[in-house]
């Protein structure tokens, strides 16, 4: 089949079945002229969210609720779920949609960012949601973040340059009593690792954090600095007995 048309059956299929299609649709037409980067308050399913941008958030929308970036599976009735860049609570609003019993703790390092994250959950009534105001890195020494005209923020960004807080998500982990029931979403653009190992520590270690936490990457850090990253498949080629564990991790985490 051409693969133009193989996508246009695709996209009519998803727009036919899927209500969350038709509704991106619609905001697409609704929001999508609106100038950017103004205030524009929107109405969706049976959330009401201020935004800083509406094409931005039109975007989220579509990654979030119709092609489900952030769905897992779990046995929890009640979840603990980081949220790593929560920006402004488009990703809260779809936990709190699939998972209503759910404790949220949602980071945001863009103060004006974190503003709206704070309306939008006061707004809707949302329950067991605790909002940082920080970034997710491998120290707490802060760090600088690039910060665009929307709602993006960003390691990678060179406009805008700000200094931030920032937190090590592995302490907030080592607090939890059910690890089982722990979830952390990491968004790119805060270029946030949930985990880190440390430089001197052995190819076992850092695969024994990874199969814990069923992430596939670990930043490796010296003394709080960033020195380089690590990931399942540098410990699959170079550590033949550490193989089939890591062939499971990669089966797990899919």
């Amino acid at each position: 089949m051409n693969p133009t048309l193989k996508y246009r059956l695709k996209g009519f299929h998803g727009f036919v079945t899927n209500s969350n299609e038709r509704k991106f649709f619609w905001l697409s037409v609704r929001y999508g002229n609106y100038l950017r980067y103004k205030p524009v308050d929107i109405n969706f399913l049976r959330f009401k969210f201020s935004v800083p941008d509406a094409l931005s958030f039109i975007w989220q929308f579509k990654e979030i609720f119709v092609e489900e970036y952030y769905r897992f599976e779990t046995k929890s009735e009640s979840p603990v779920i980081y949220d790593c860049g929560a920006n402004v609570g488009t990703s809260c609003a779809y936990f709190k949609y699939q998972y209503p019993q759910s404790r949220i703790i949602a980071f945001e390092p863009n103060a004006n960012v974190a503003e709206y994250l704070f309306r939008n959950i006061k707004n809707n009534s949302f329950q067991n949601i605790e909002v940082i105001n920080k970034a997710v890195w491998t120290n707490s020494n802060g760090l600088e973040l690039g910060l665009d005209d929307a709602d993006a923020s960003s390691i990678h960004l060179d406009k805008n340059k700000t200094k931030v807080n920032s937190v090590r998500l592995k302490d907030y982990f080592e607090k939890e009593e059910d690890a089982e029931a722990v979830v952390a979403e990491v968004t790119e653009e805060e270029a946030a690792p949930a985990e880190d190992v440390a430089a001197e520590e052995t190819v076992e270690e850092a695969a024994k954090l990874m199969q814990h936490w069923q992430i596939k990457h670990l930043p490796v850090t010296d003394k709080g600095k960033l020195v380089g990253m690590i990931t399942y498949l540098d410990i699959a080629f170079n550590v033949p007995a550490l193989l089939p564990a890591m062939k499971k991790l990669y089966t797990q985490s899919n």
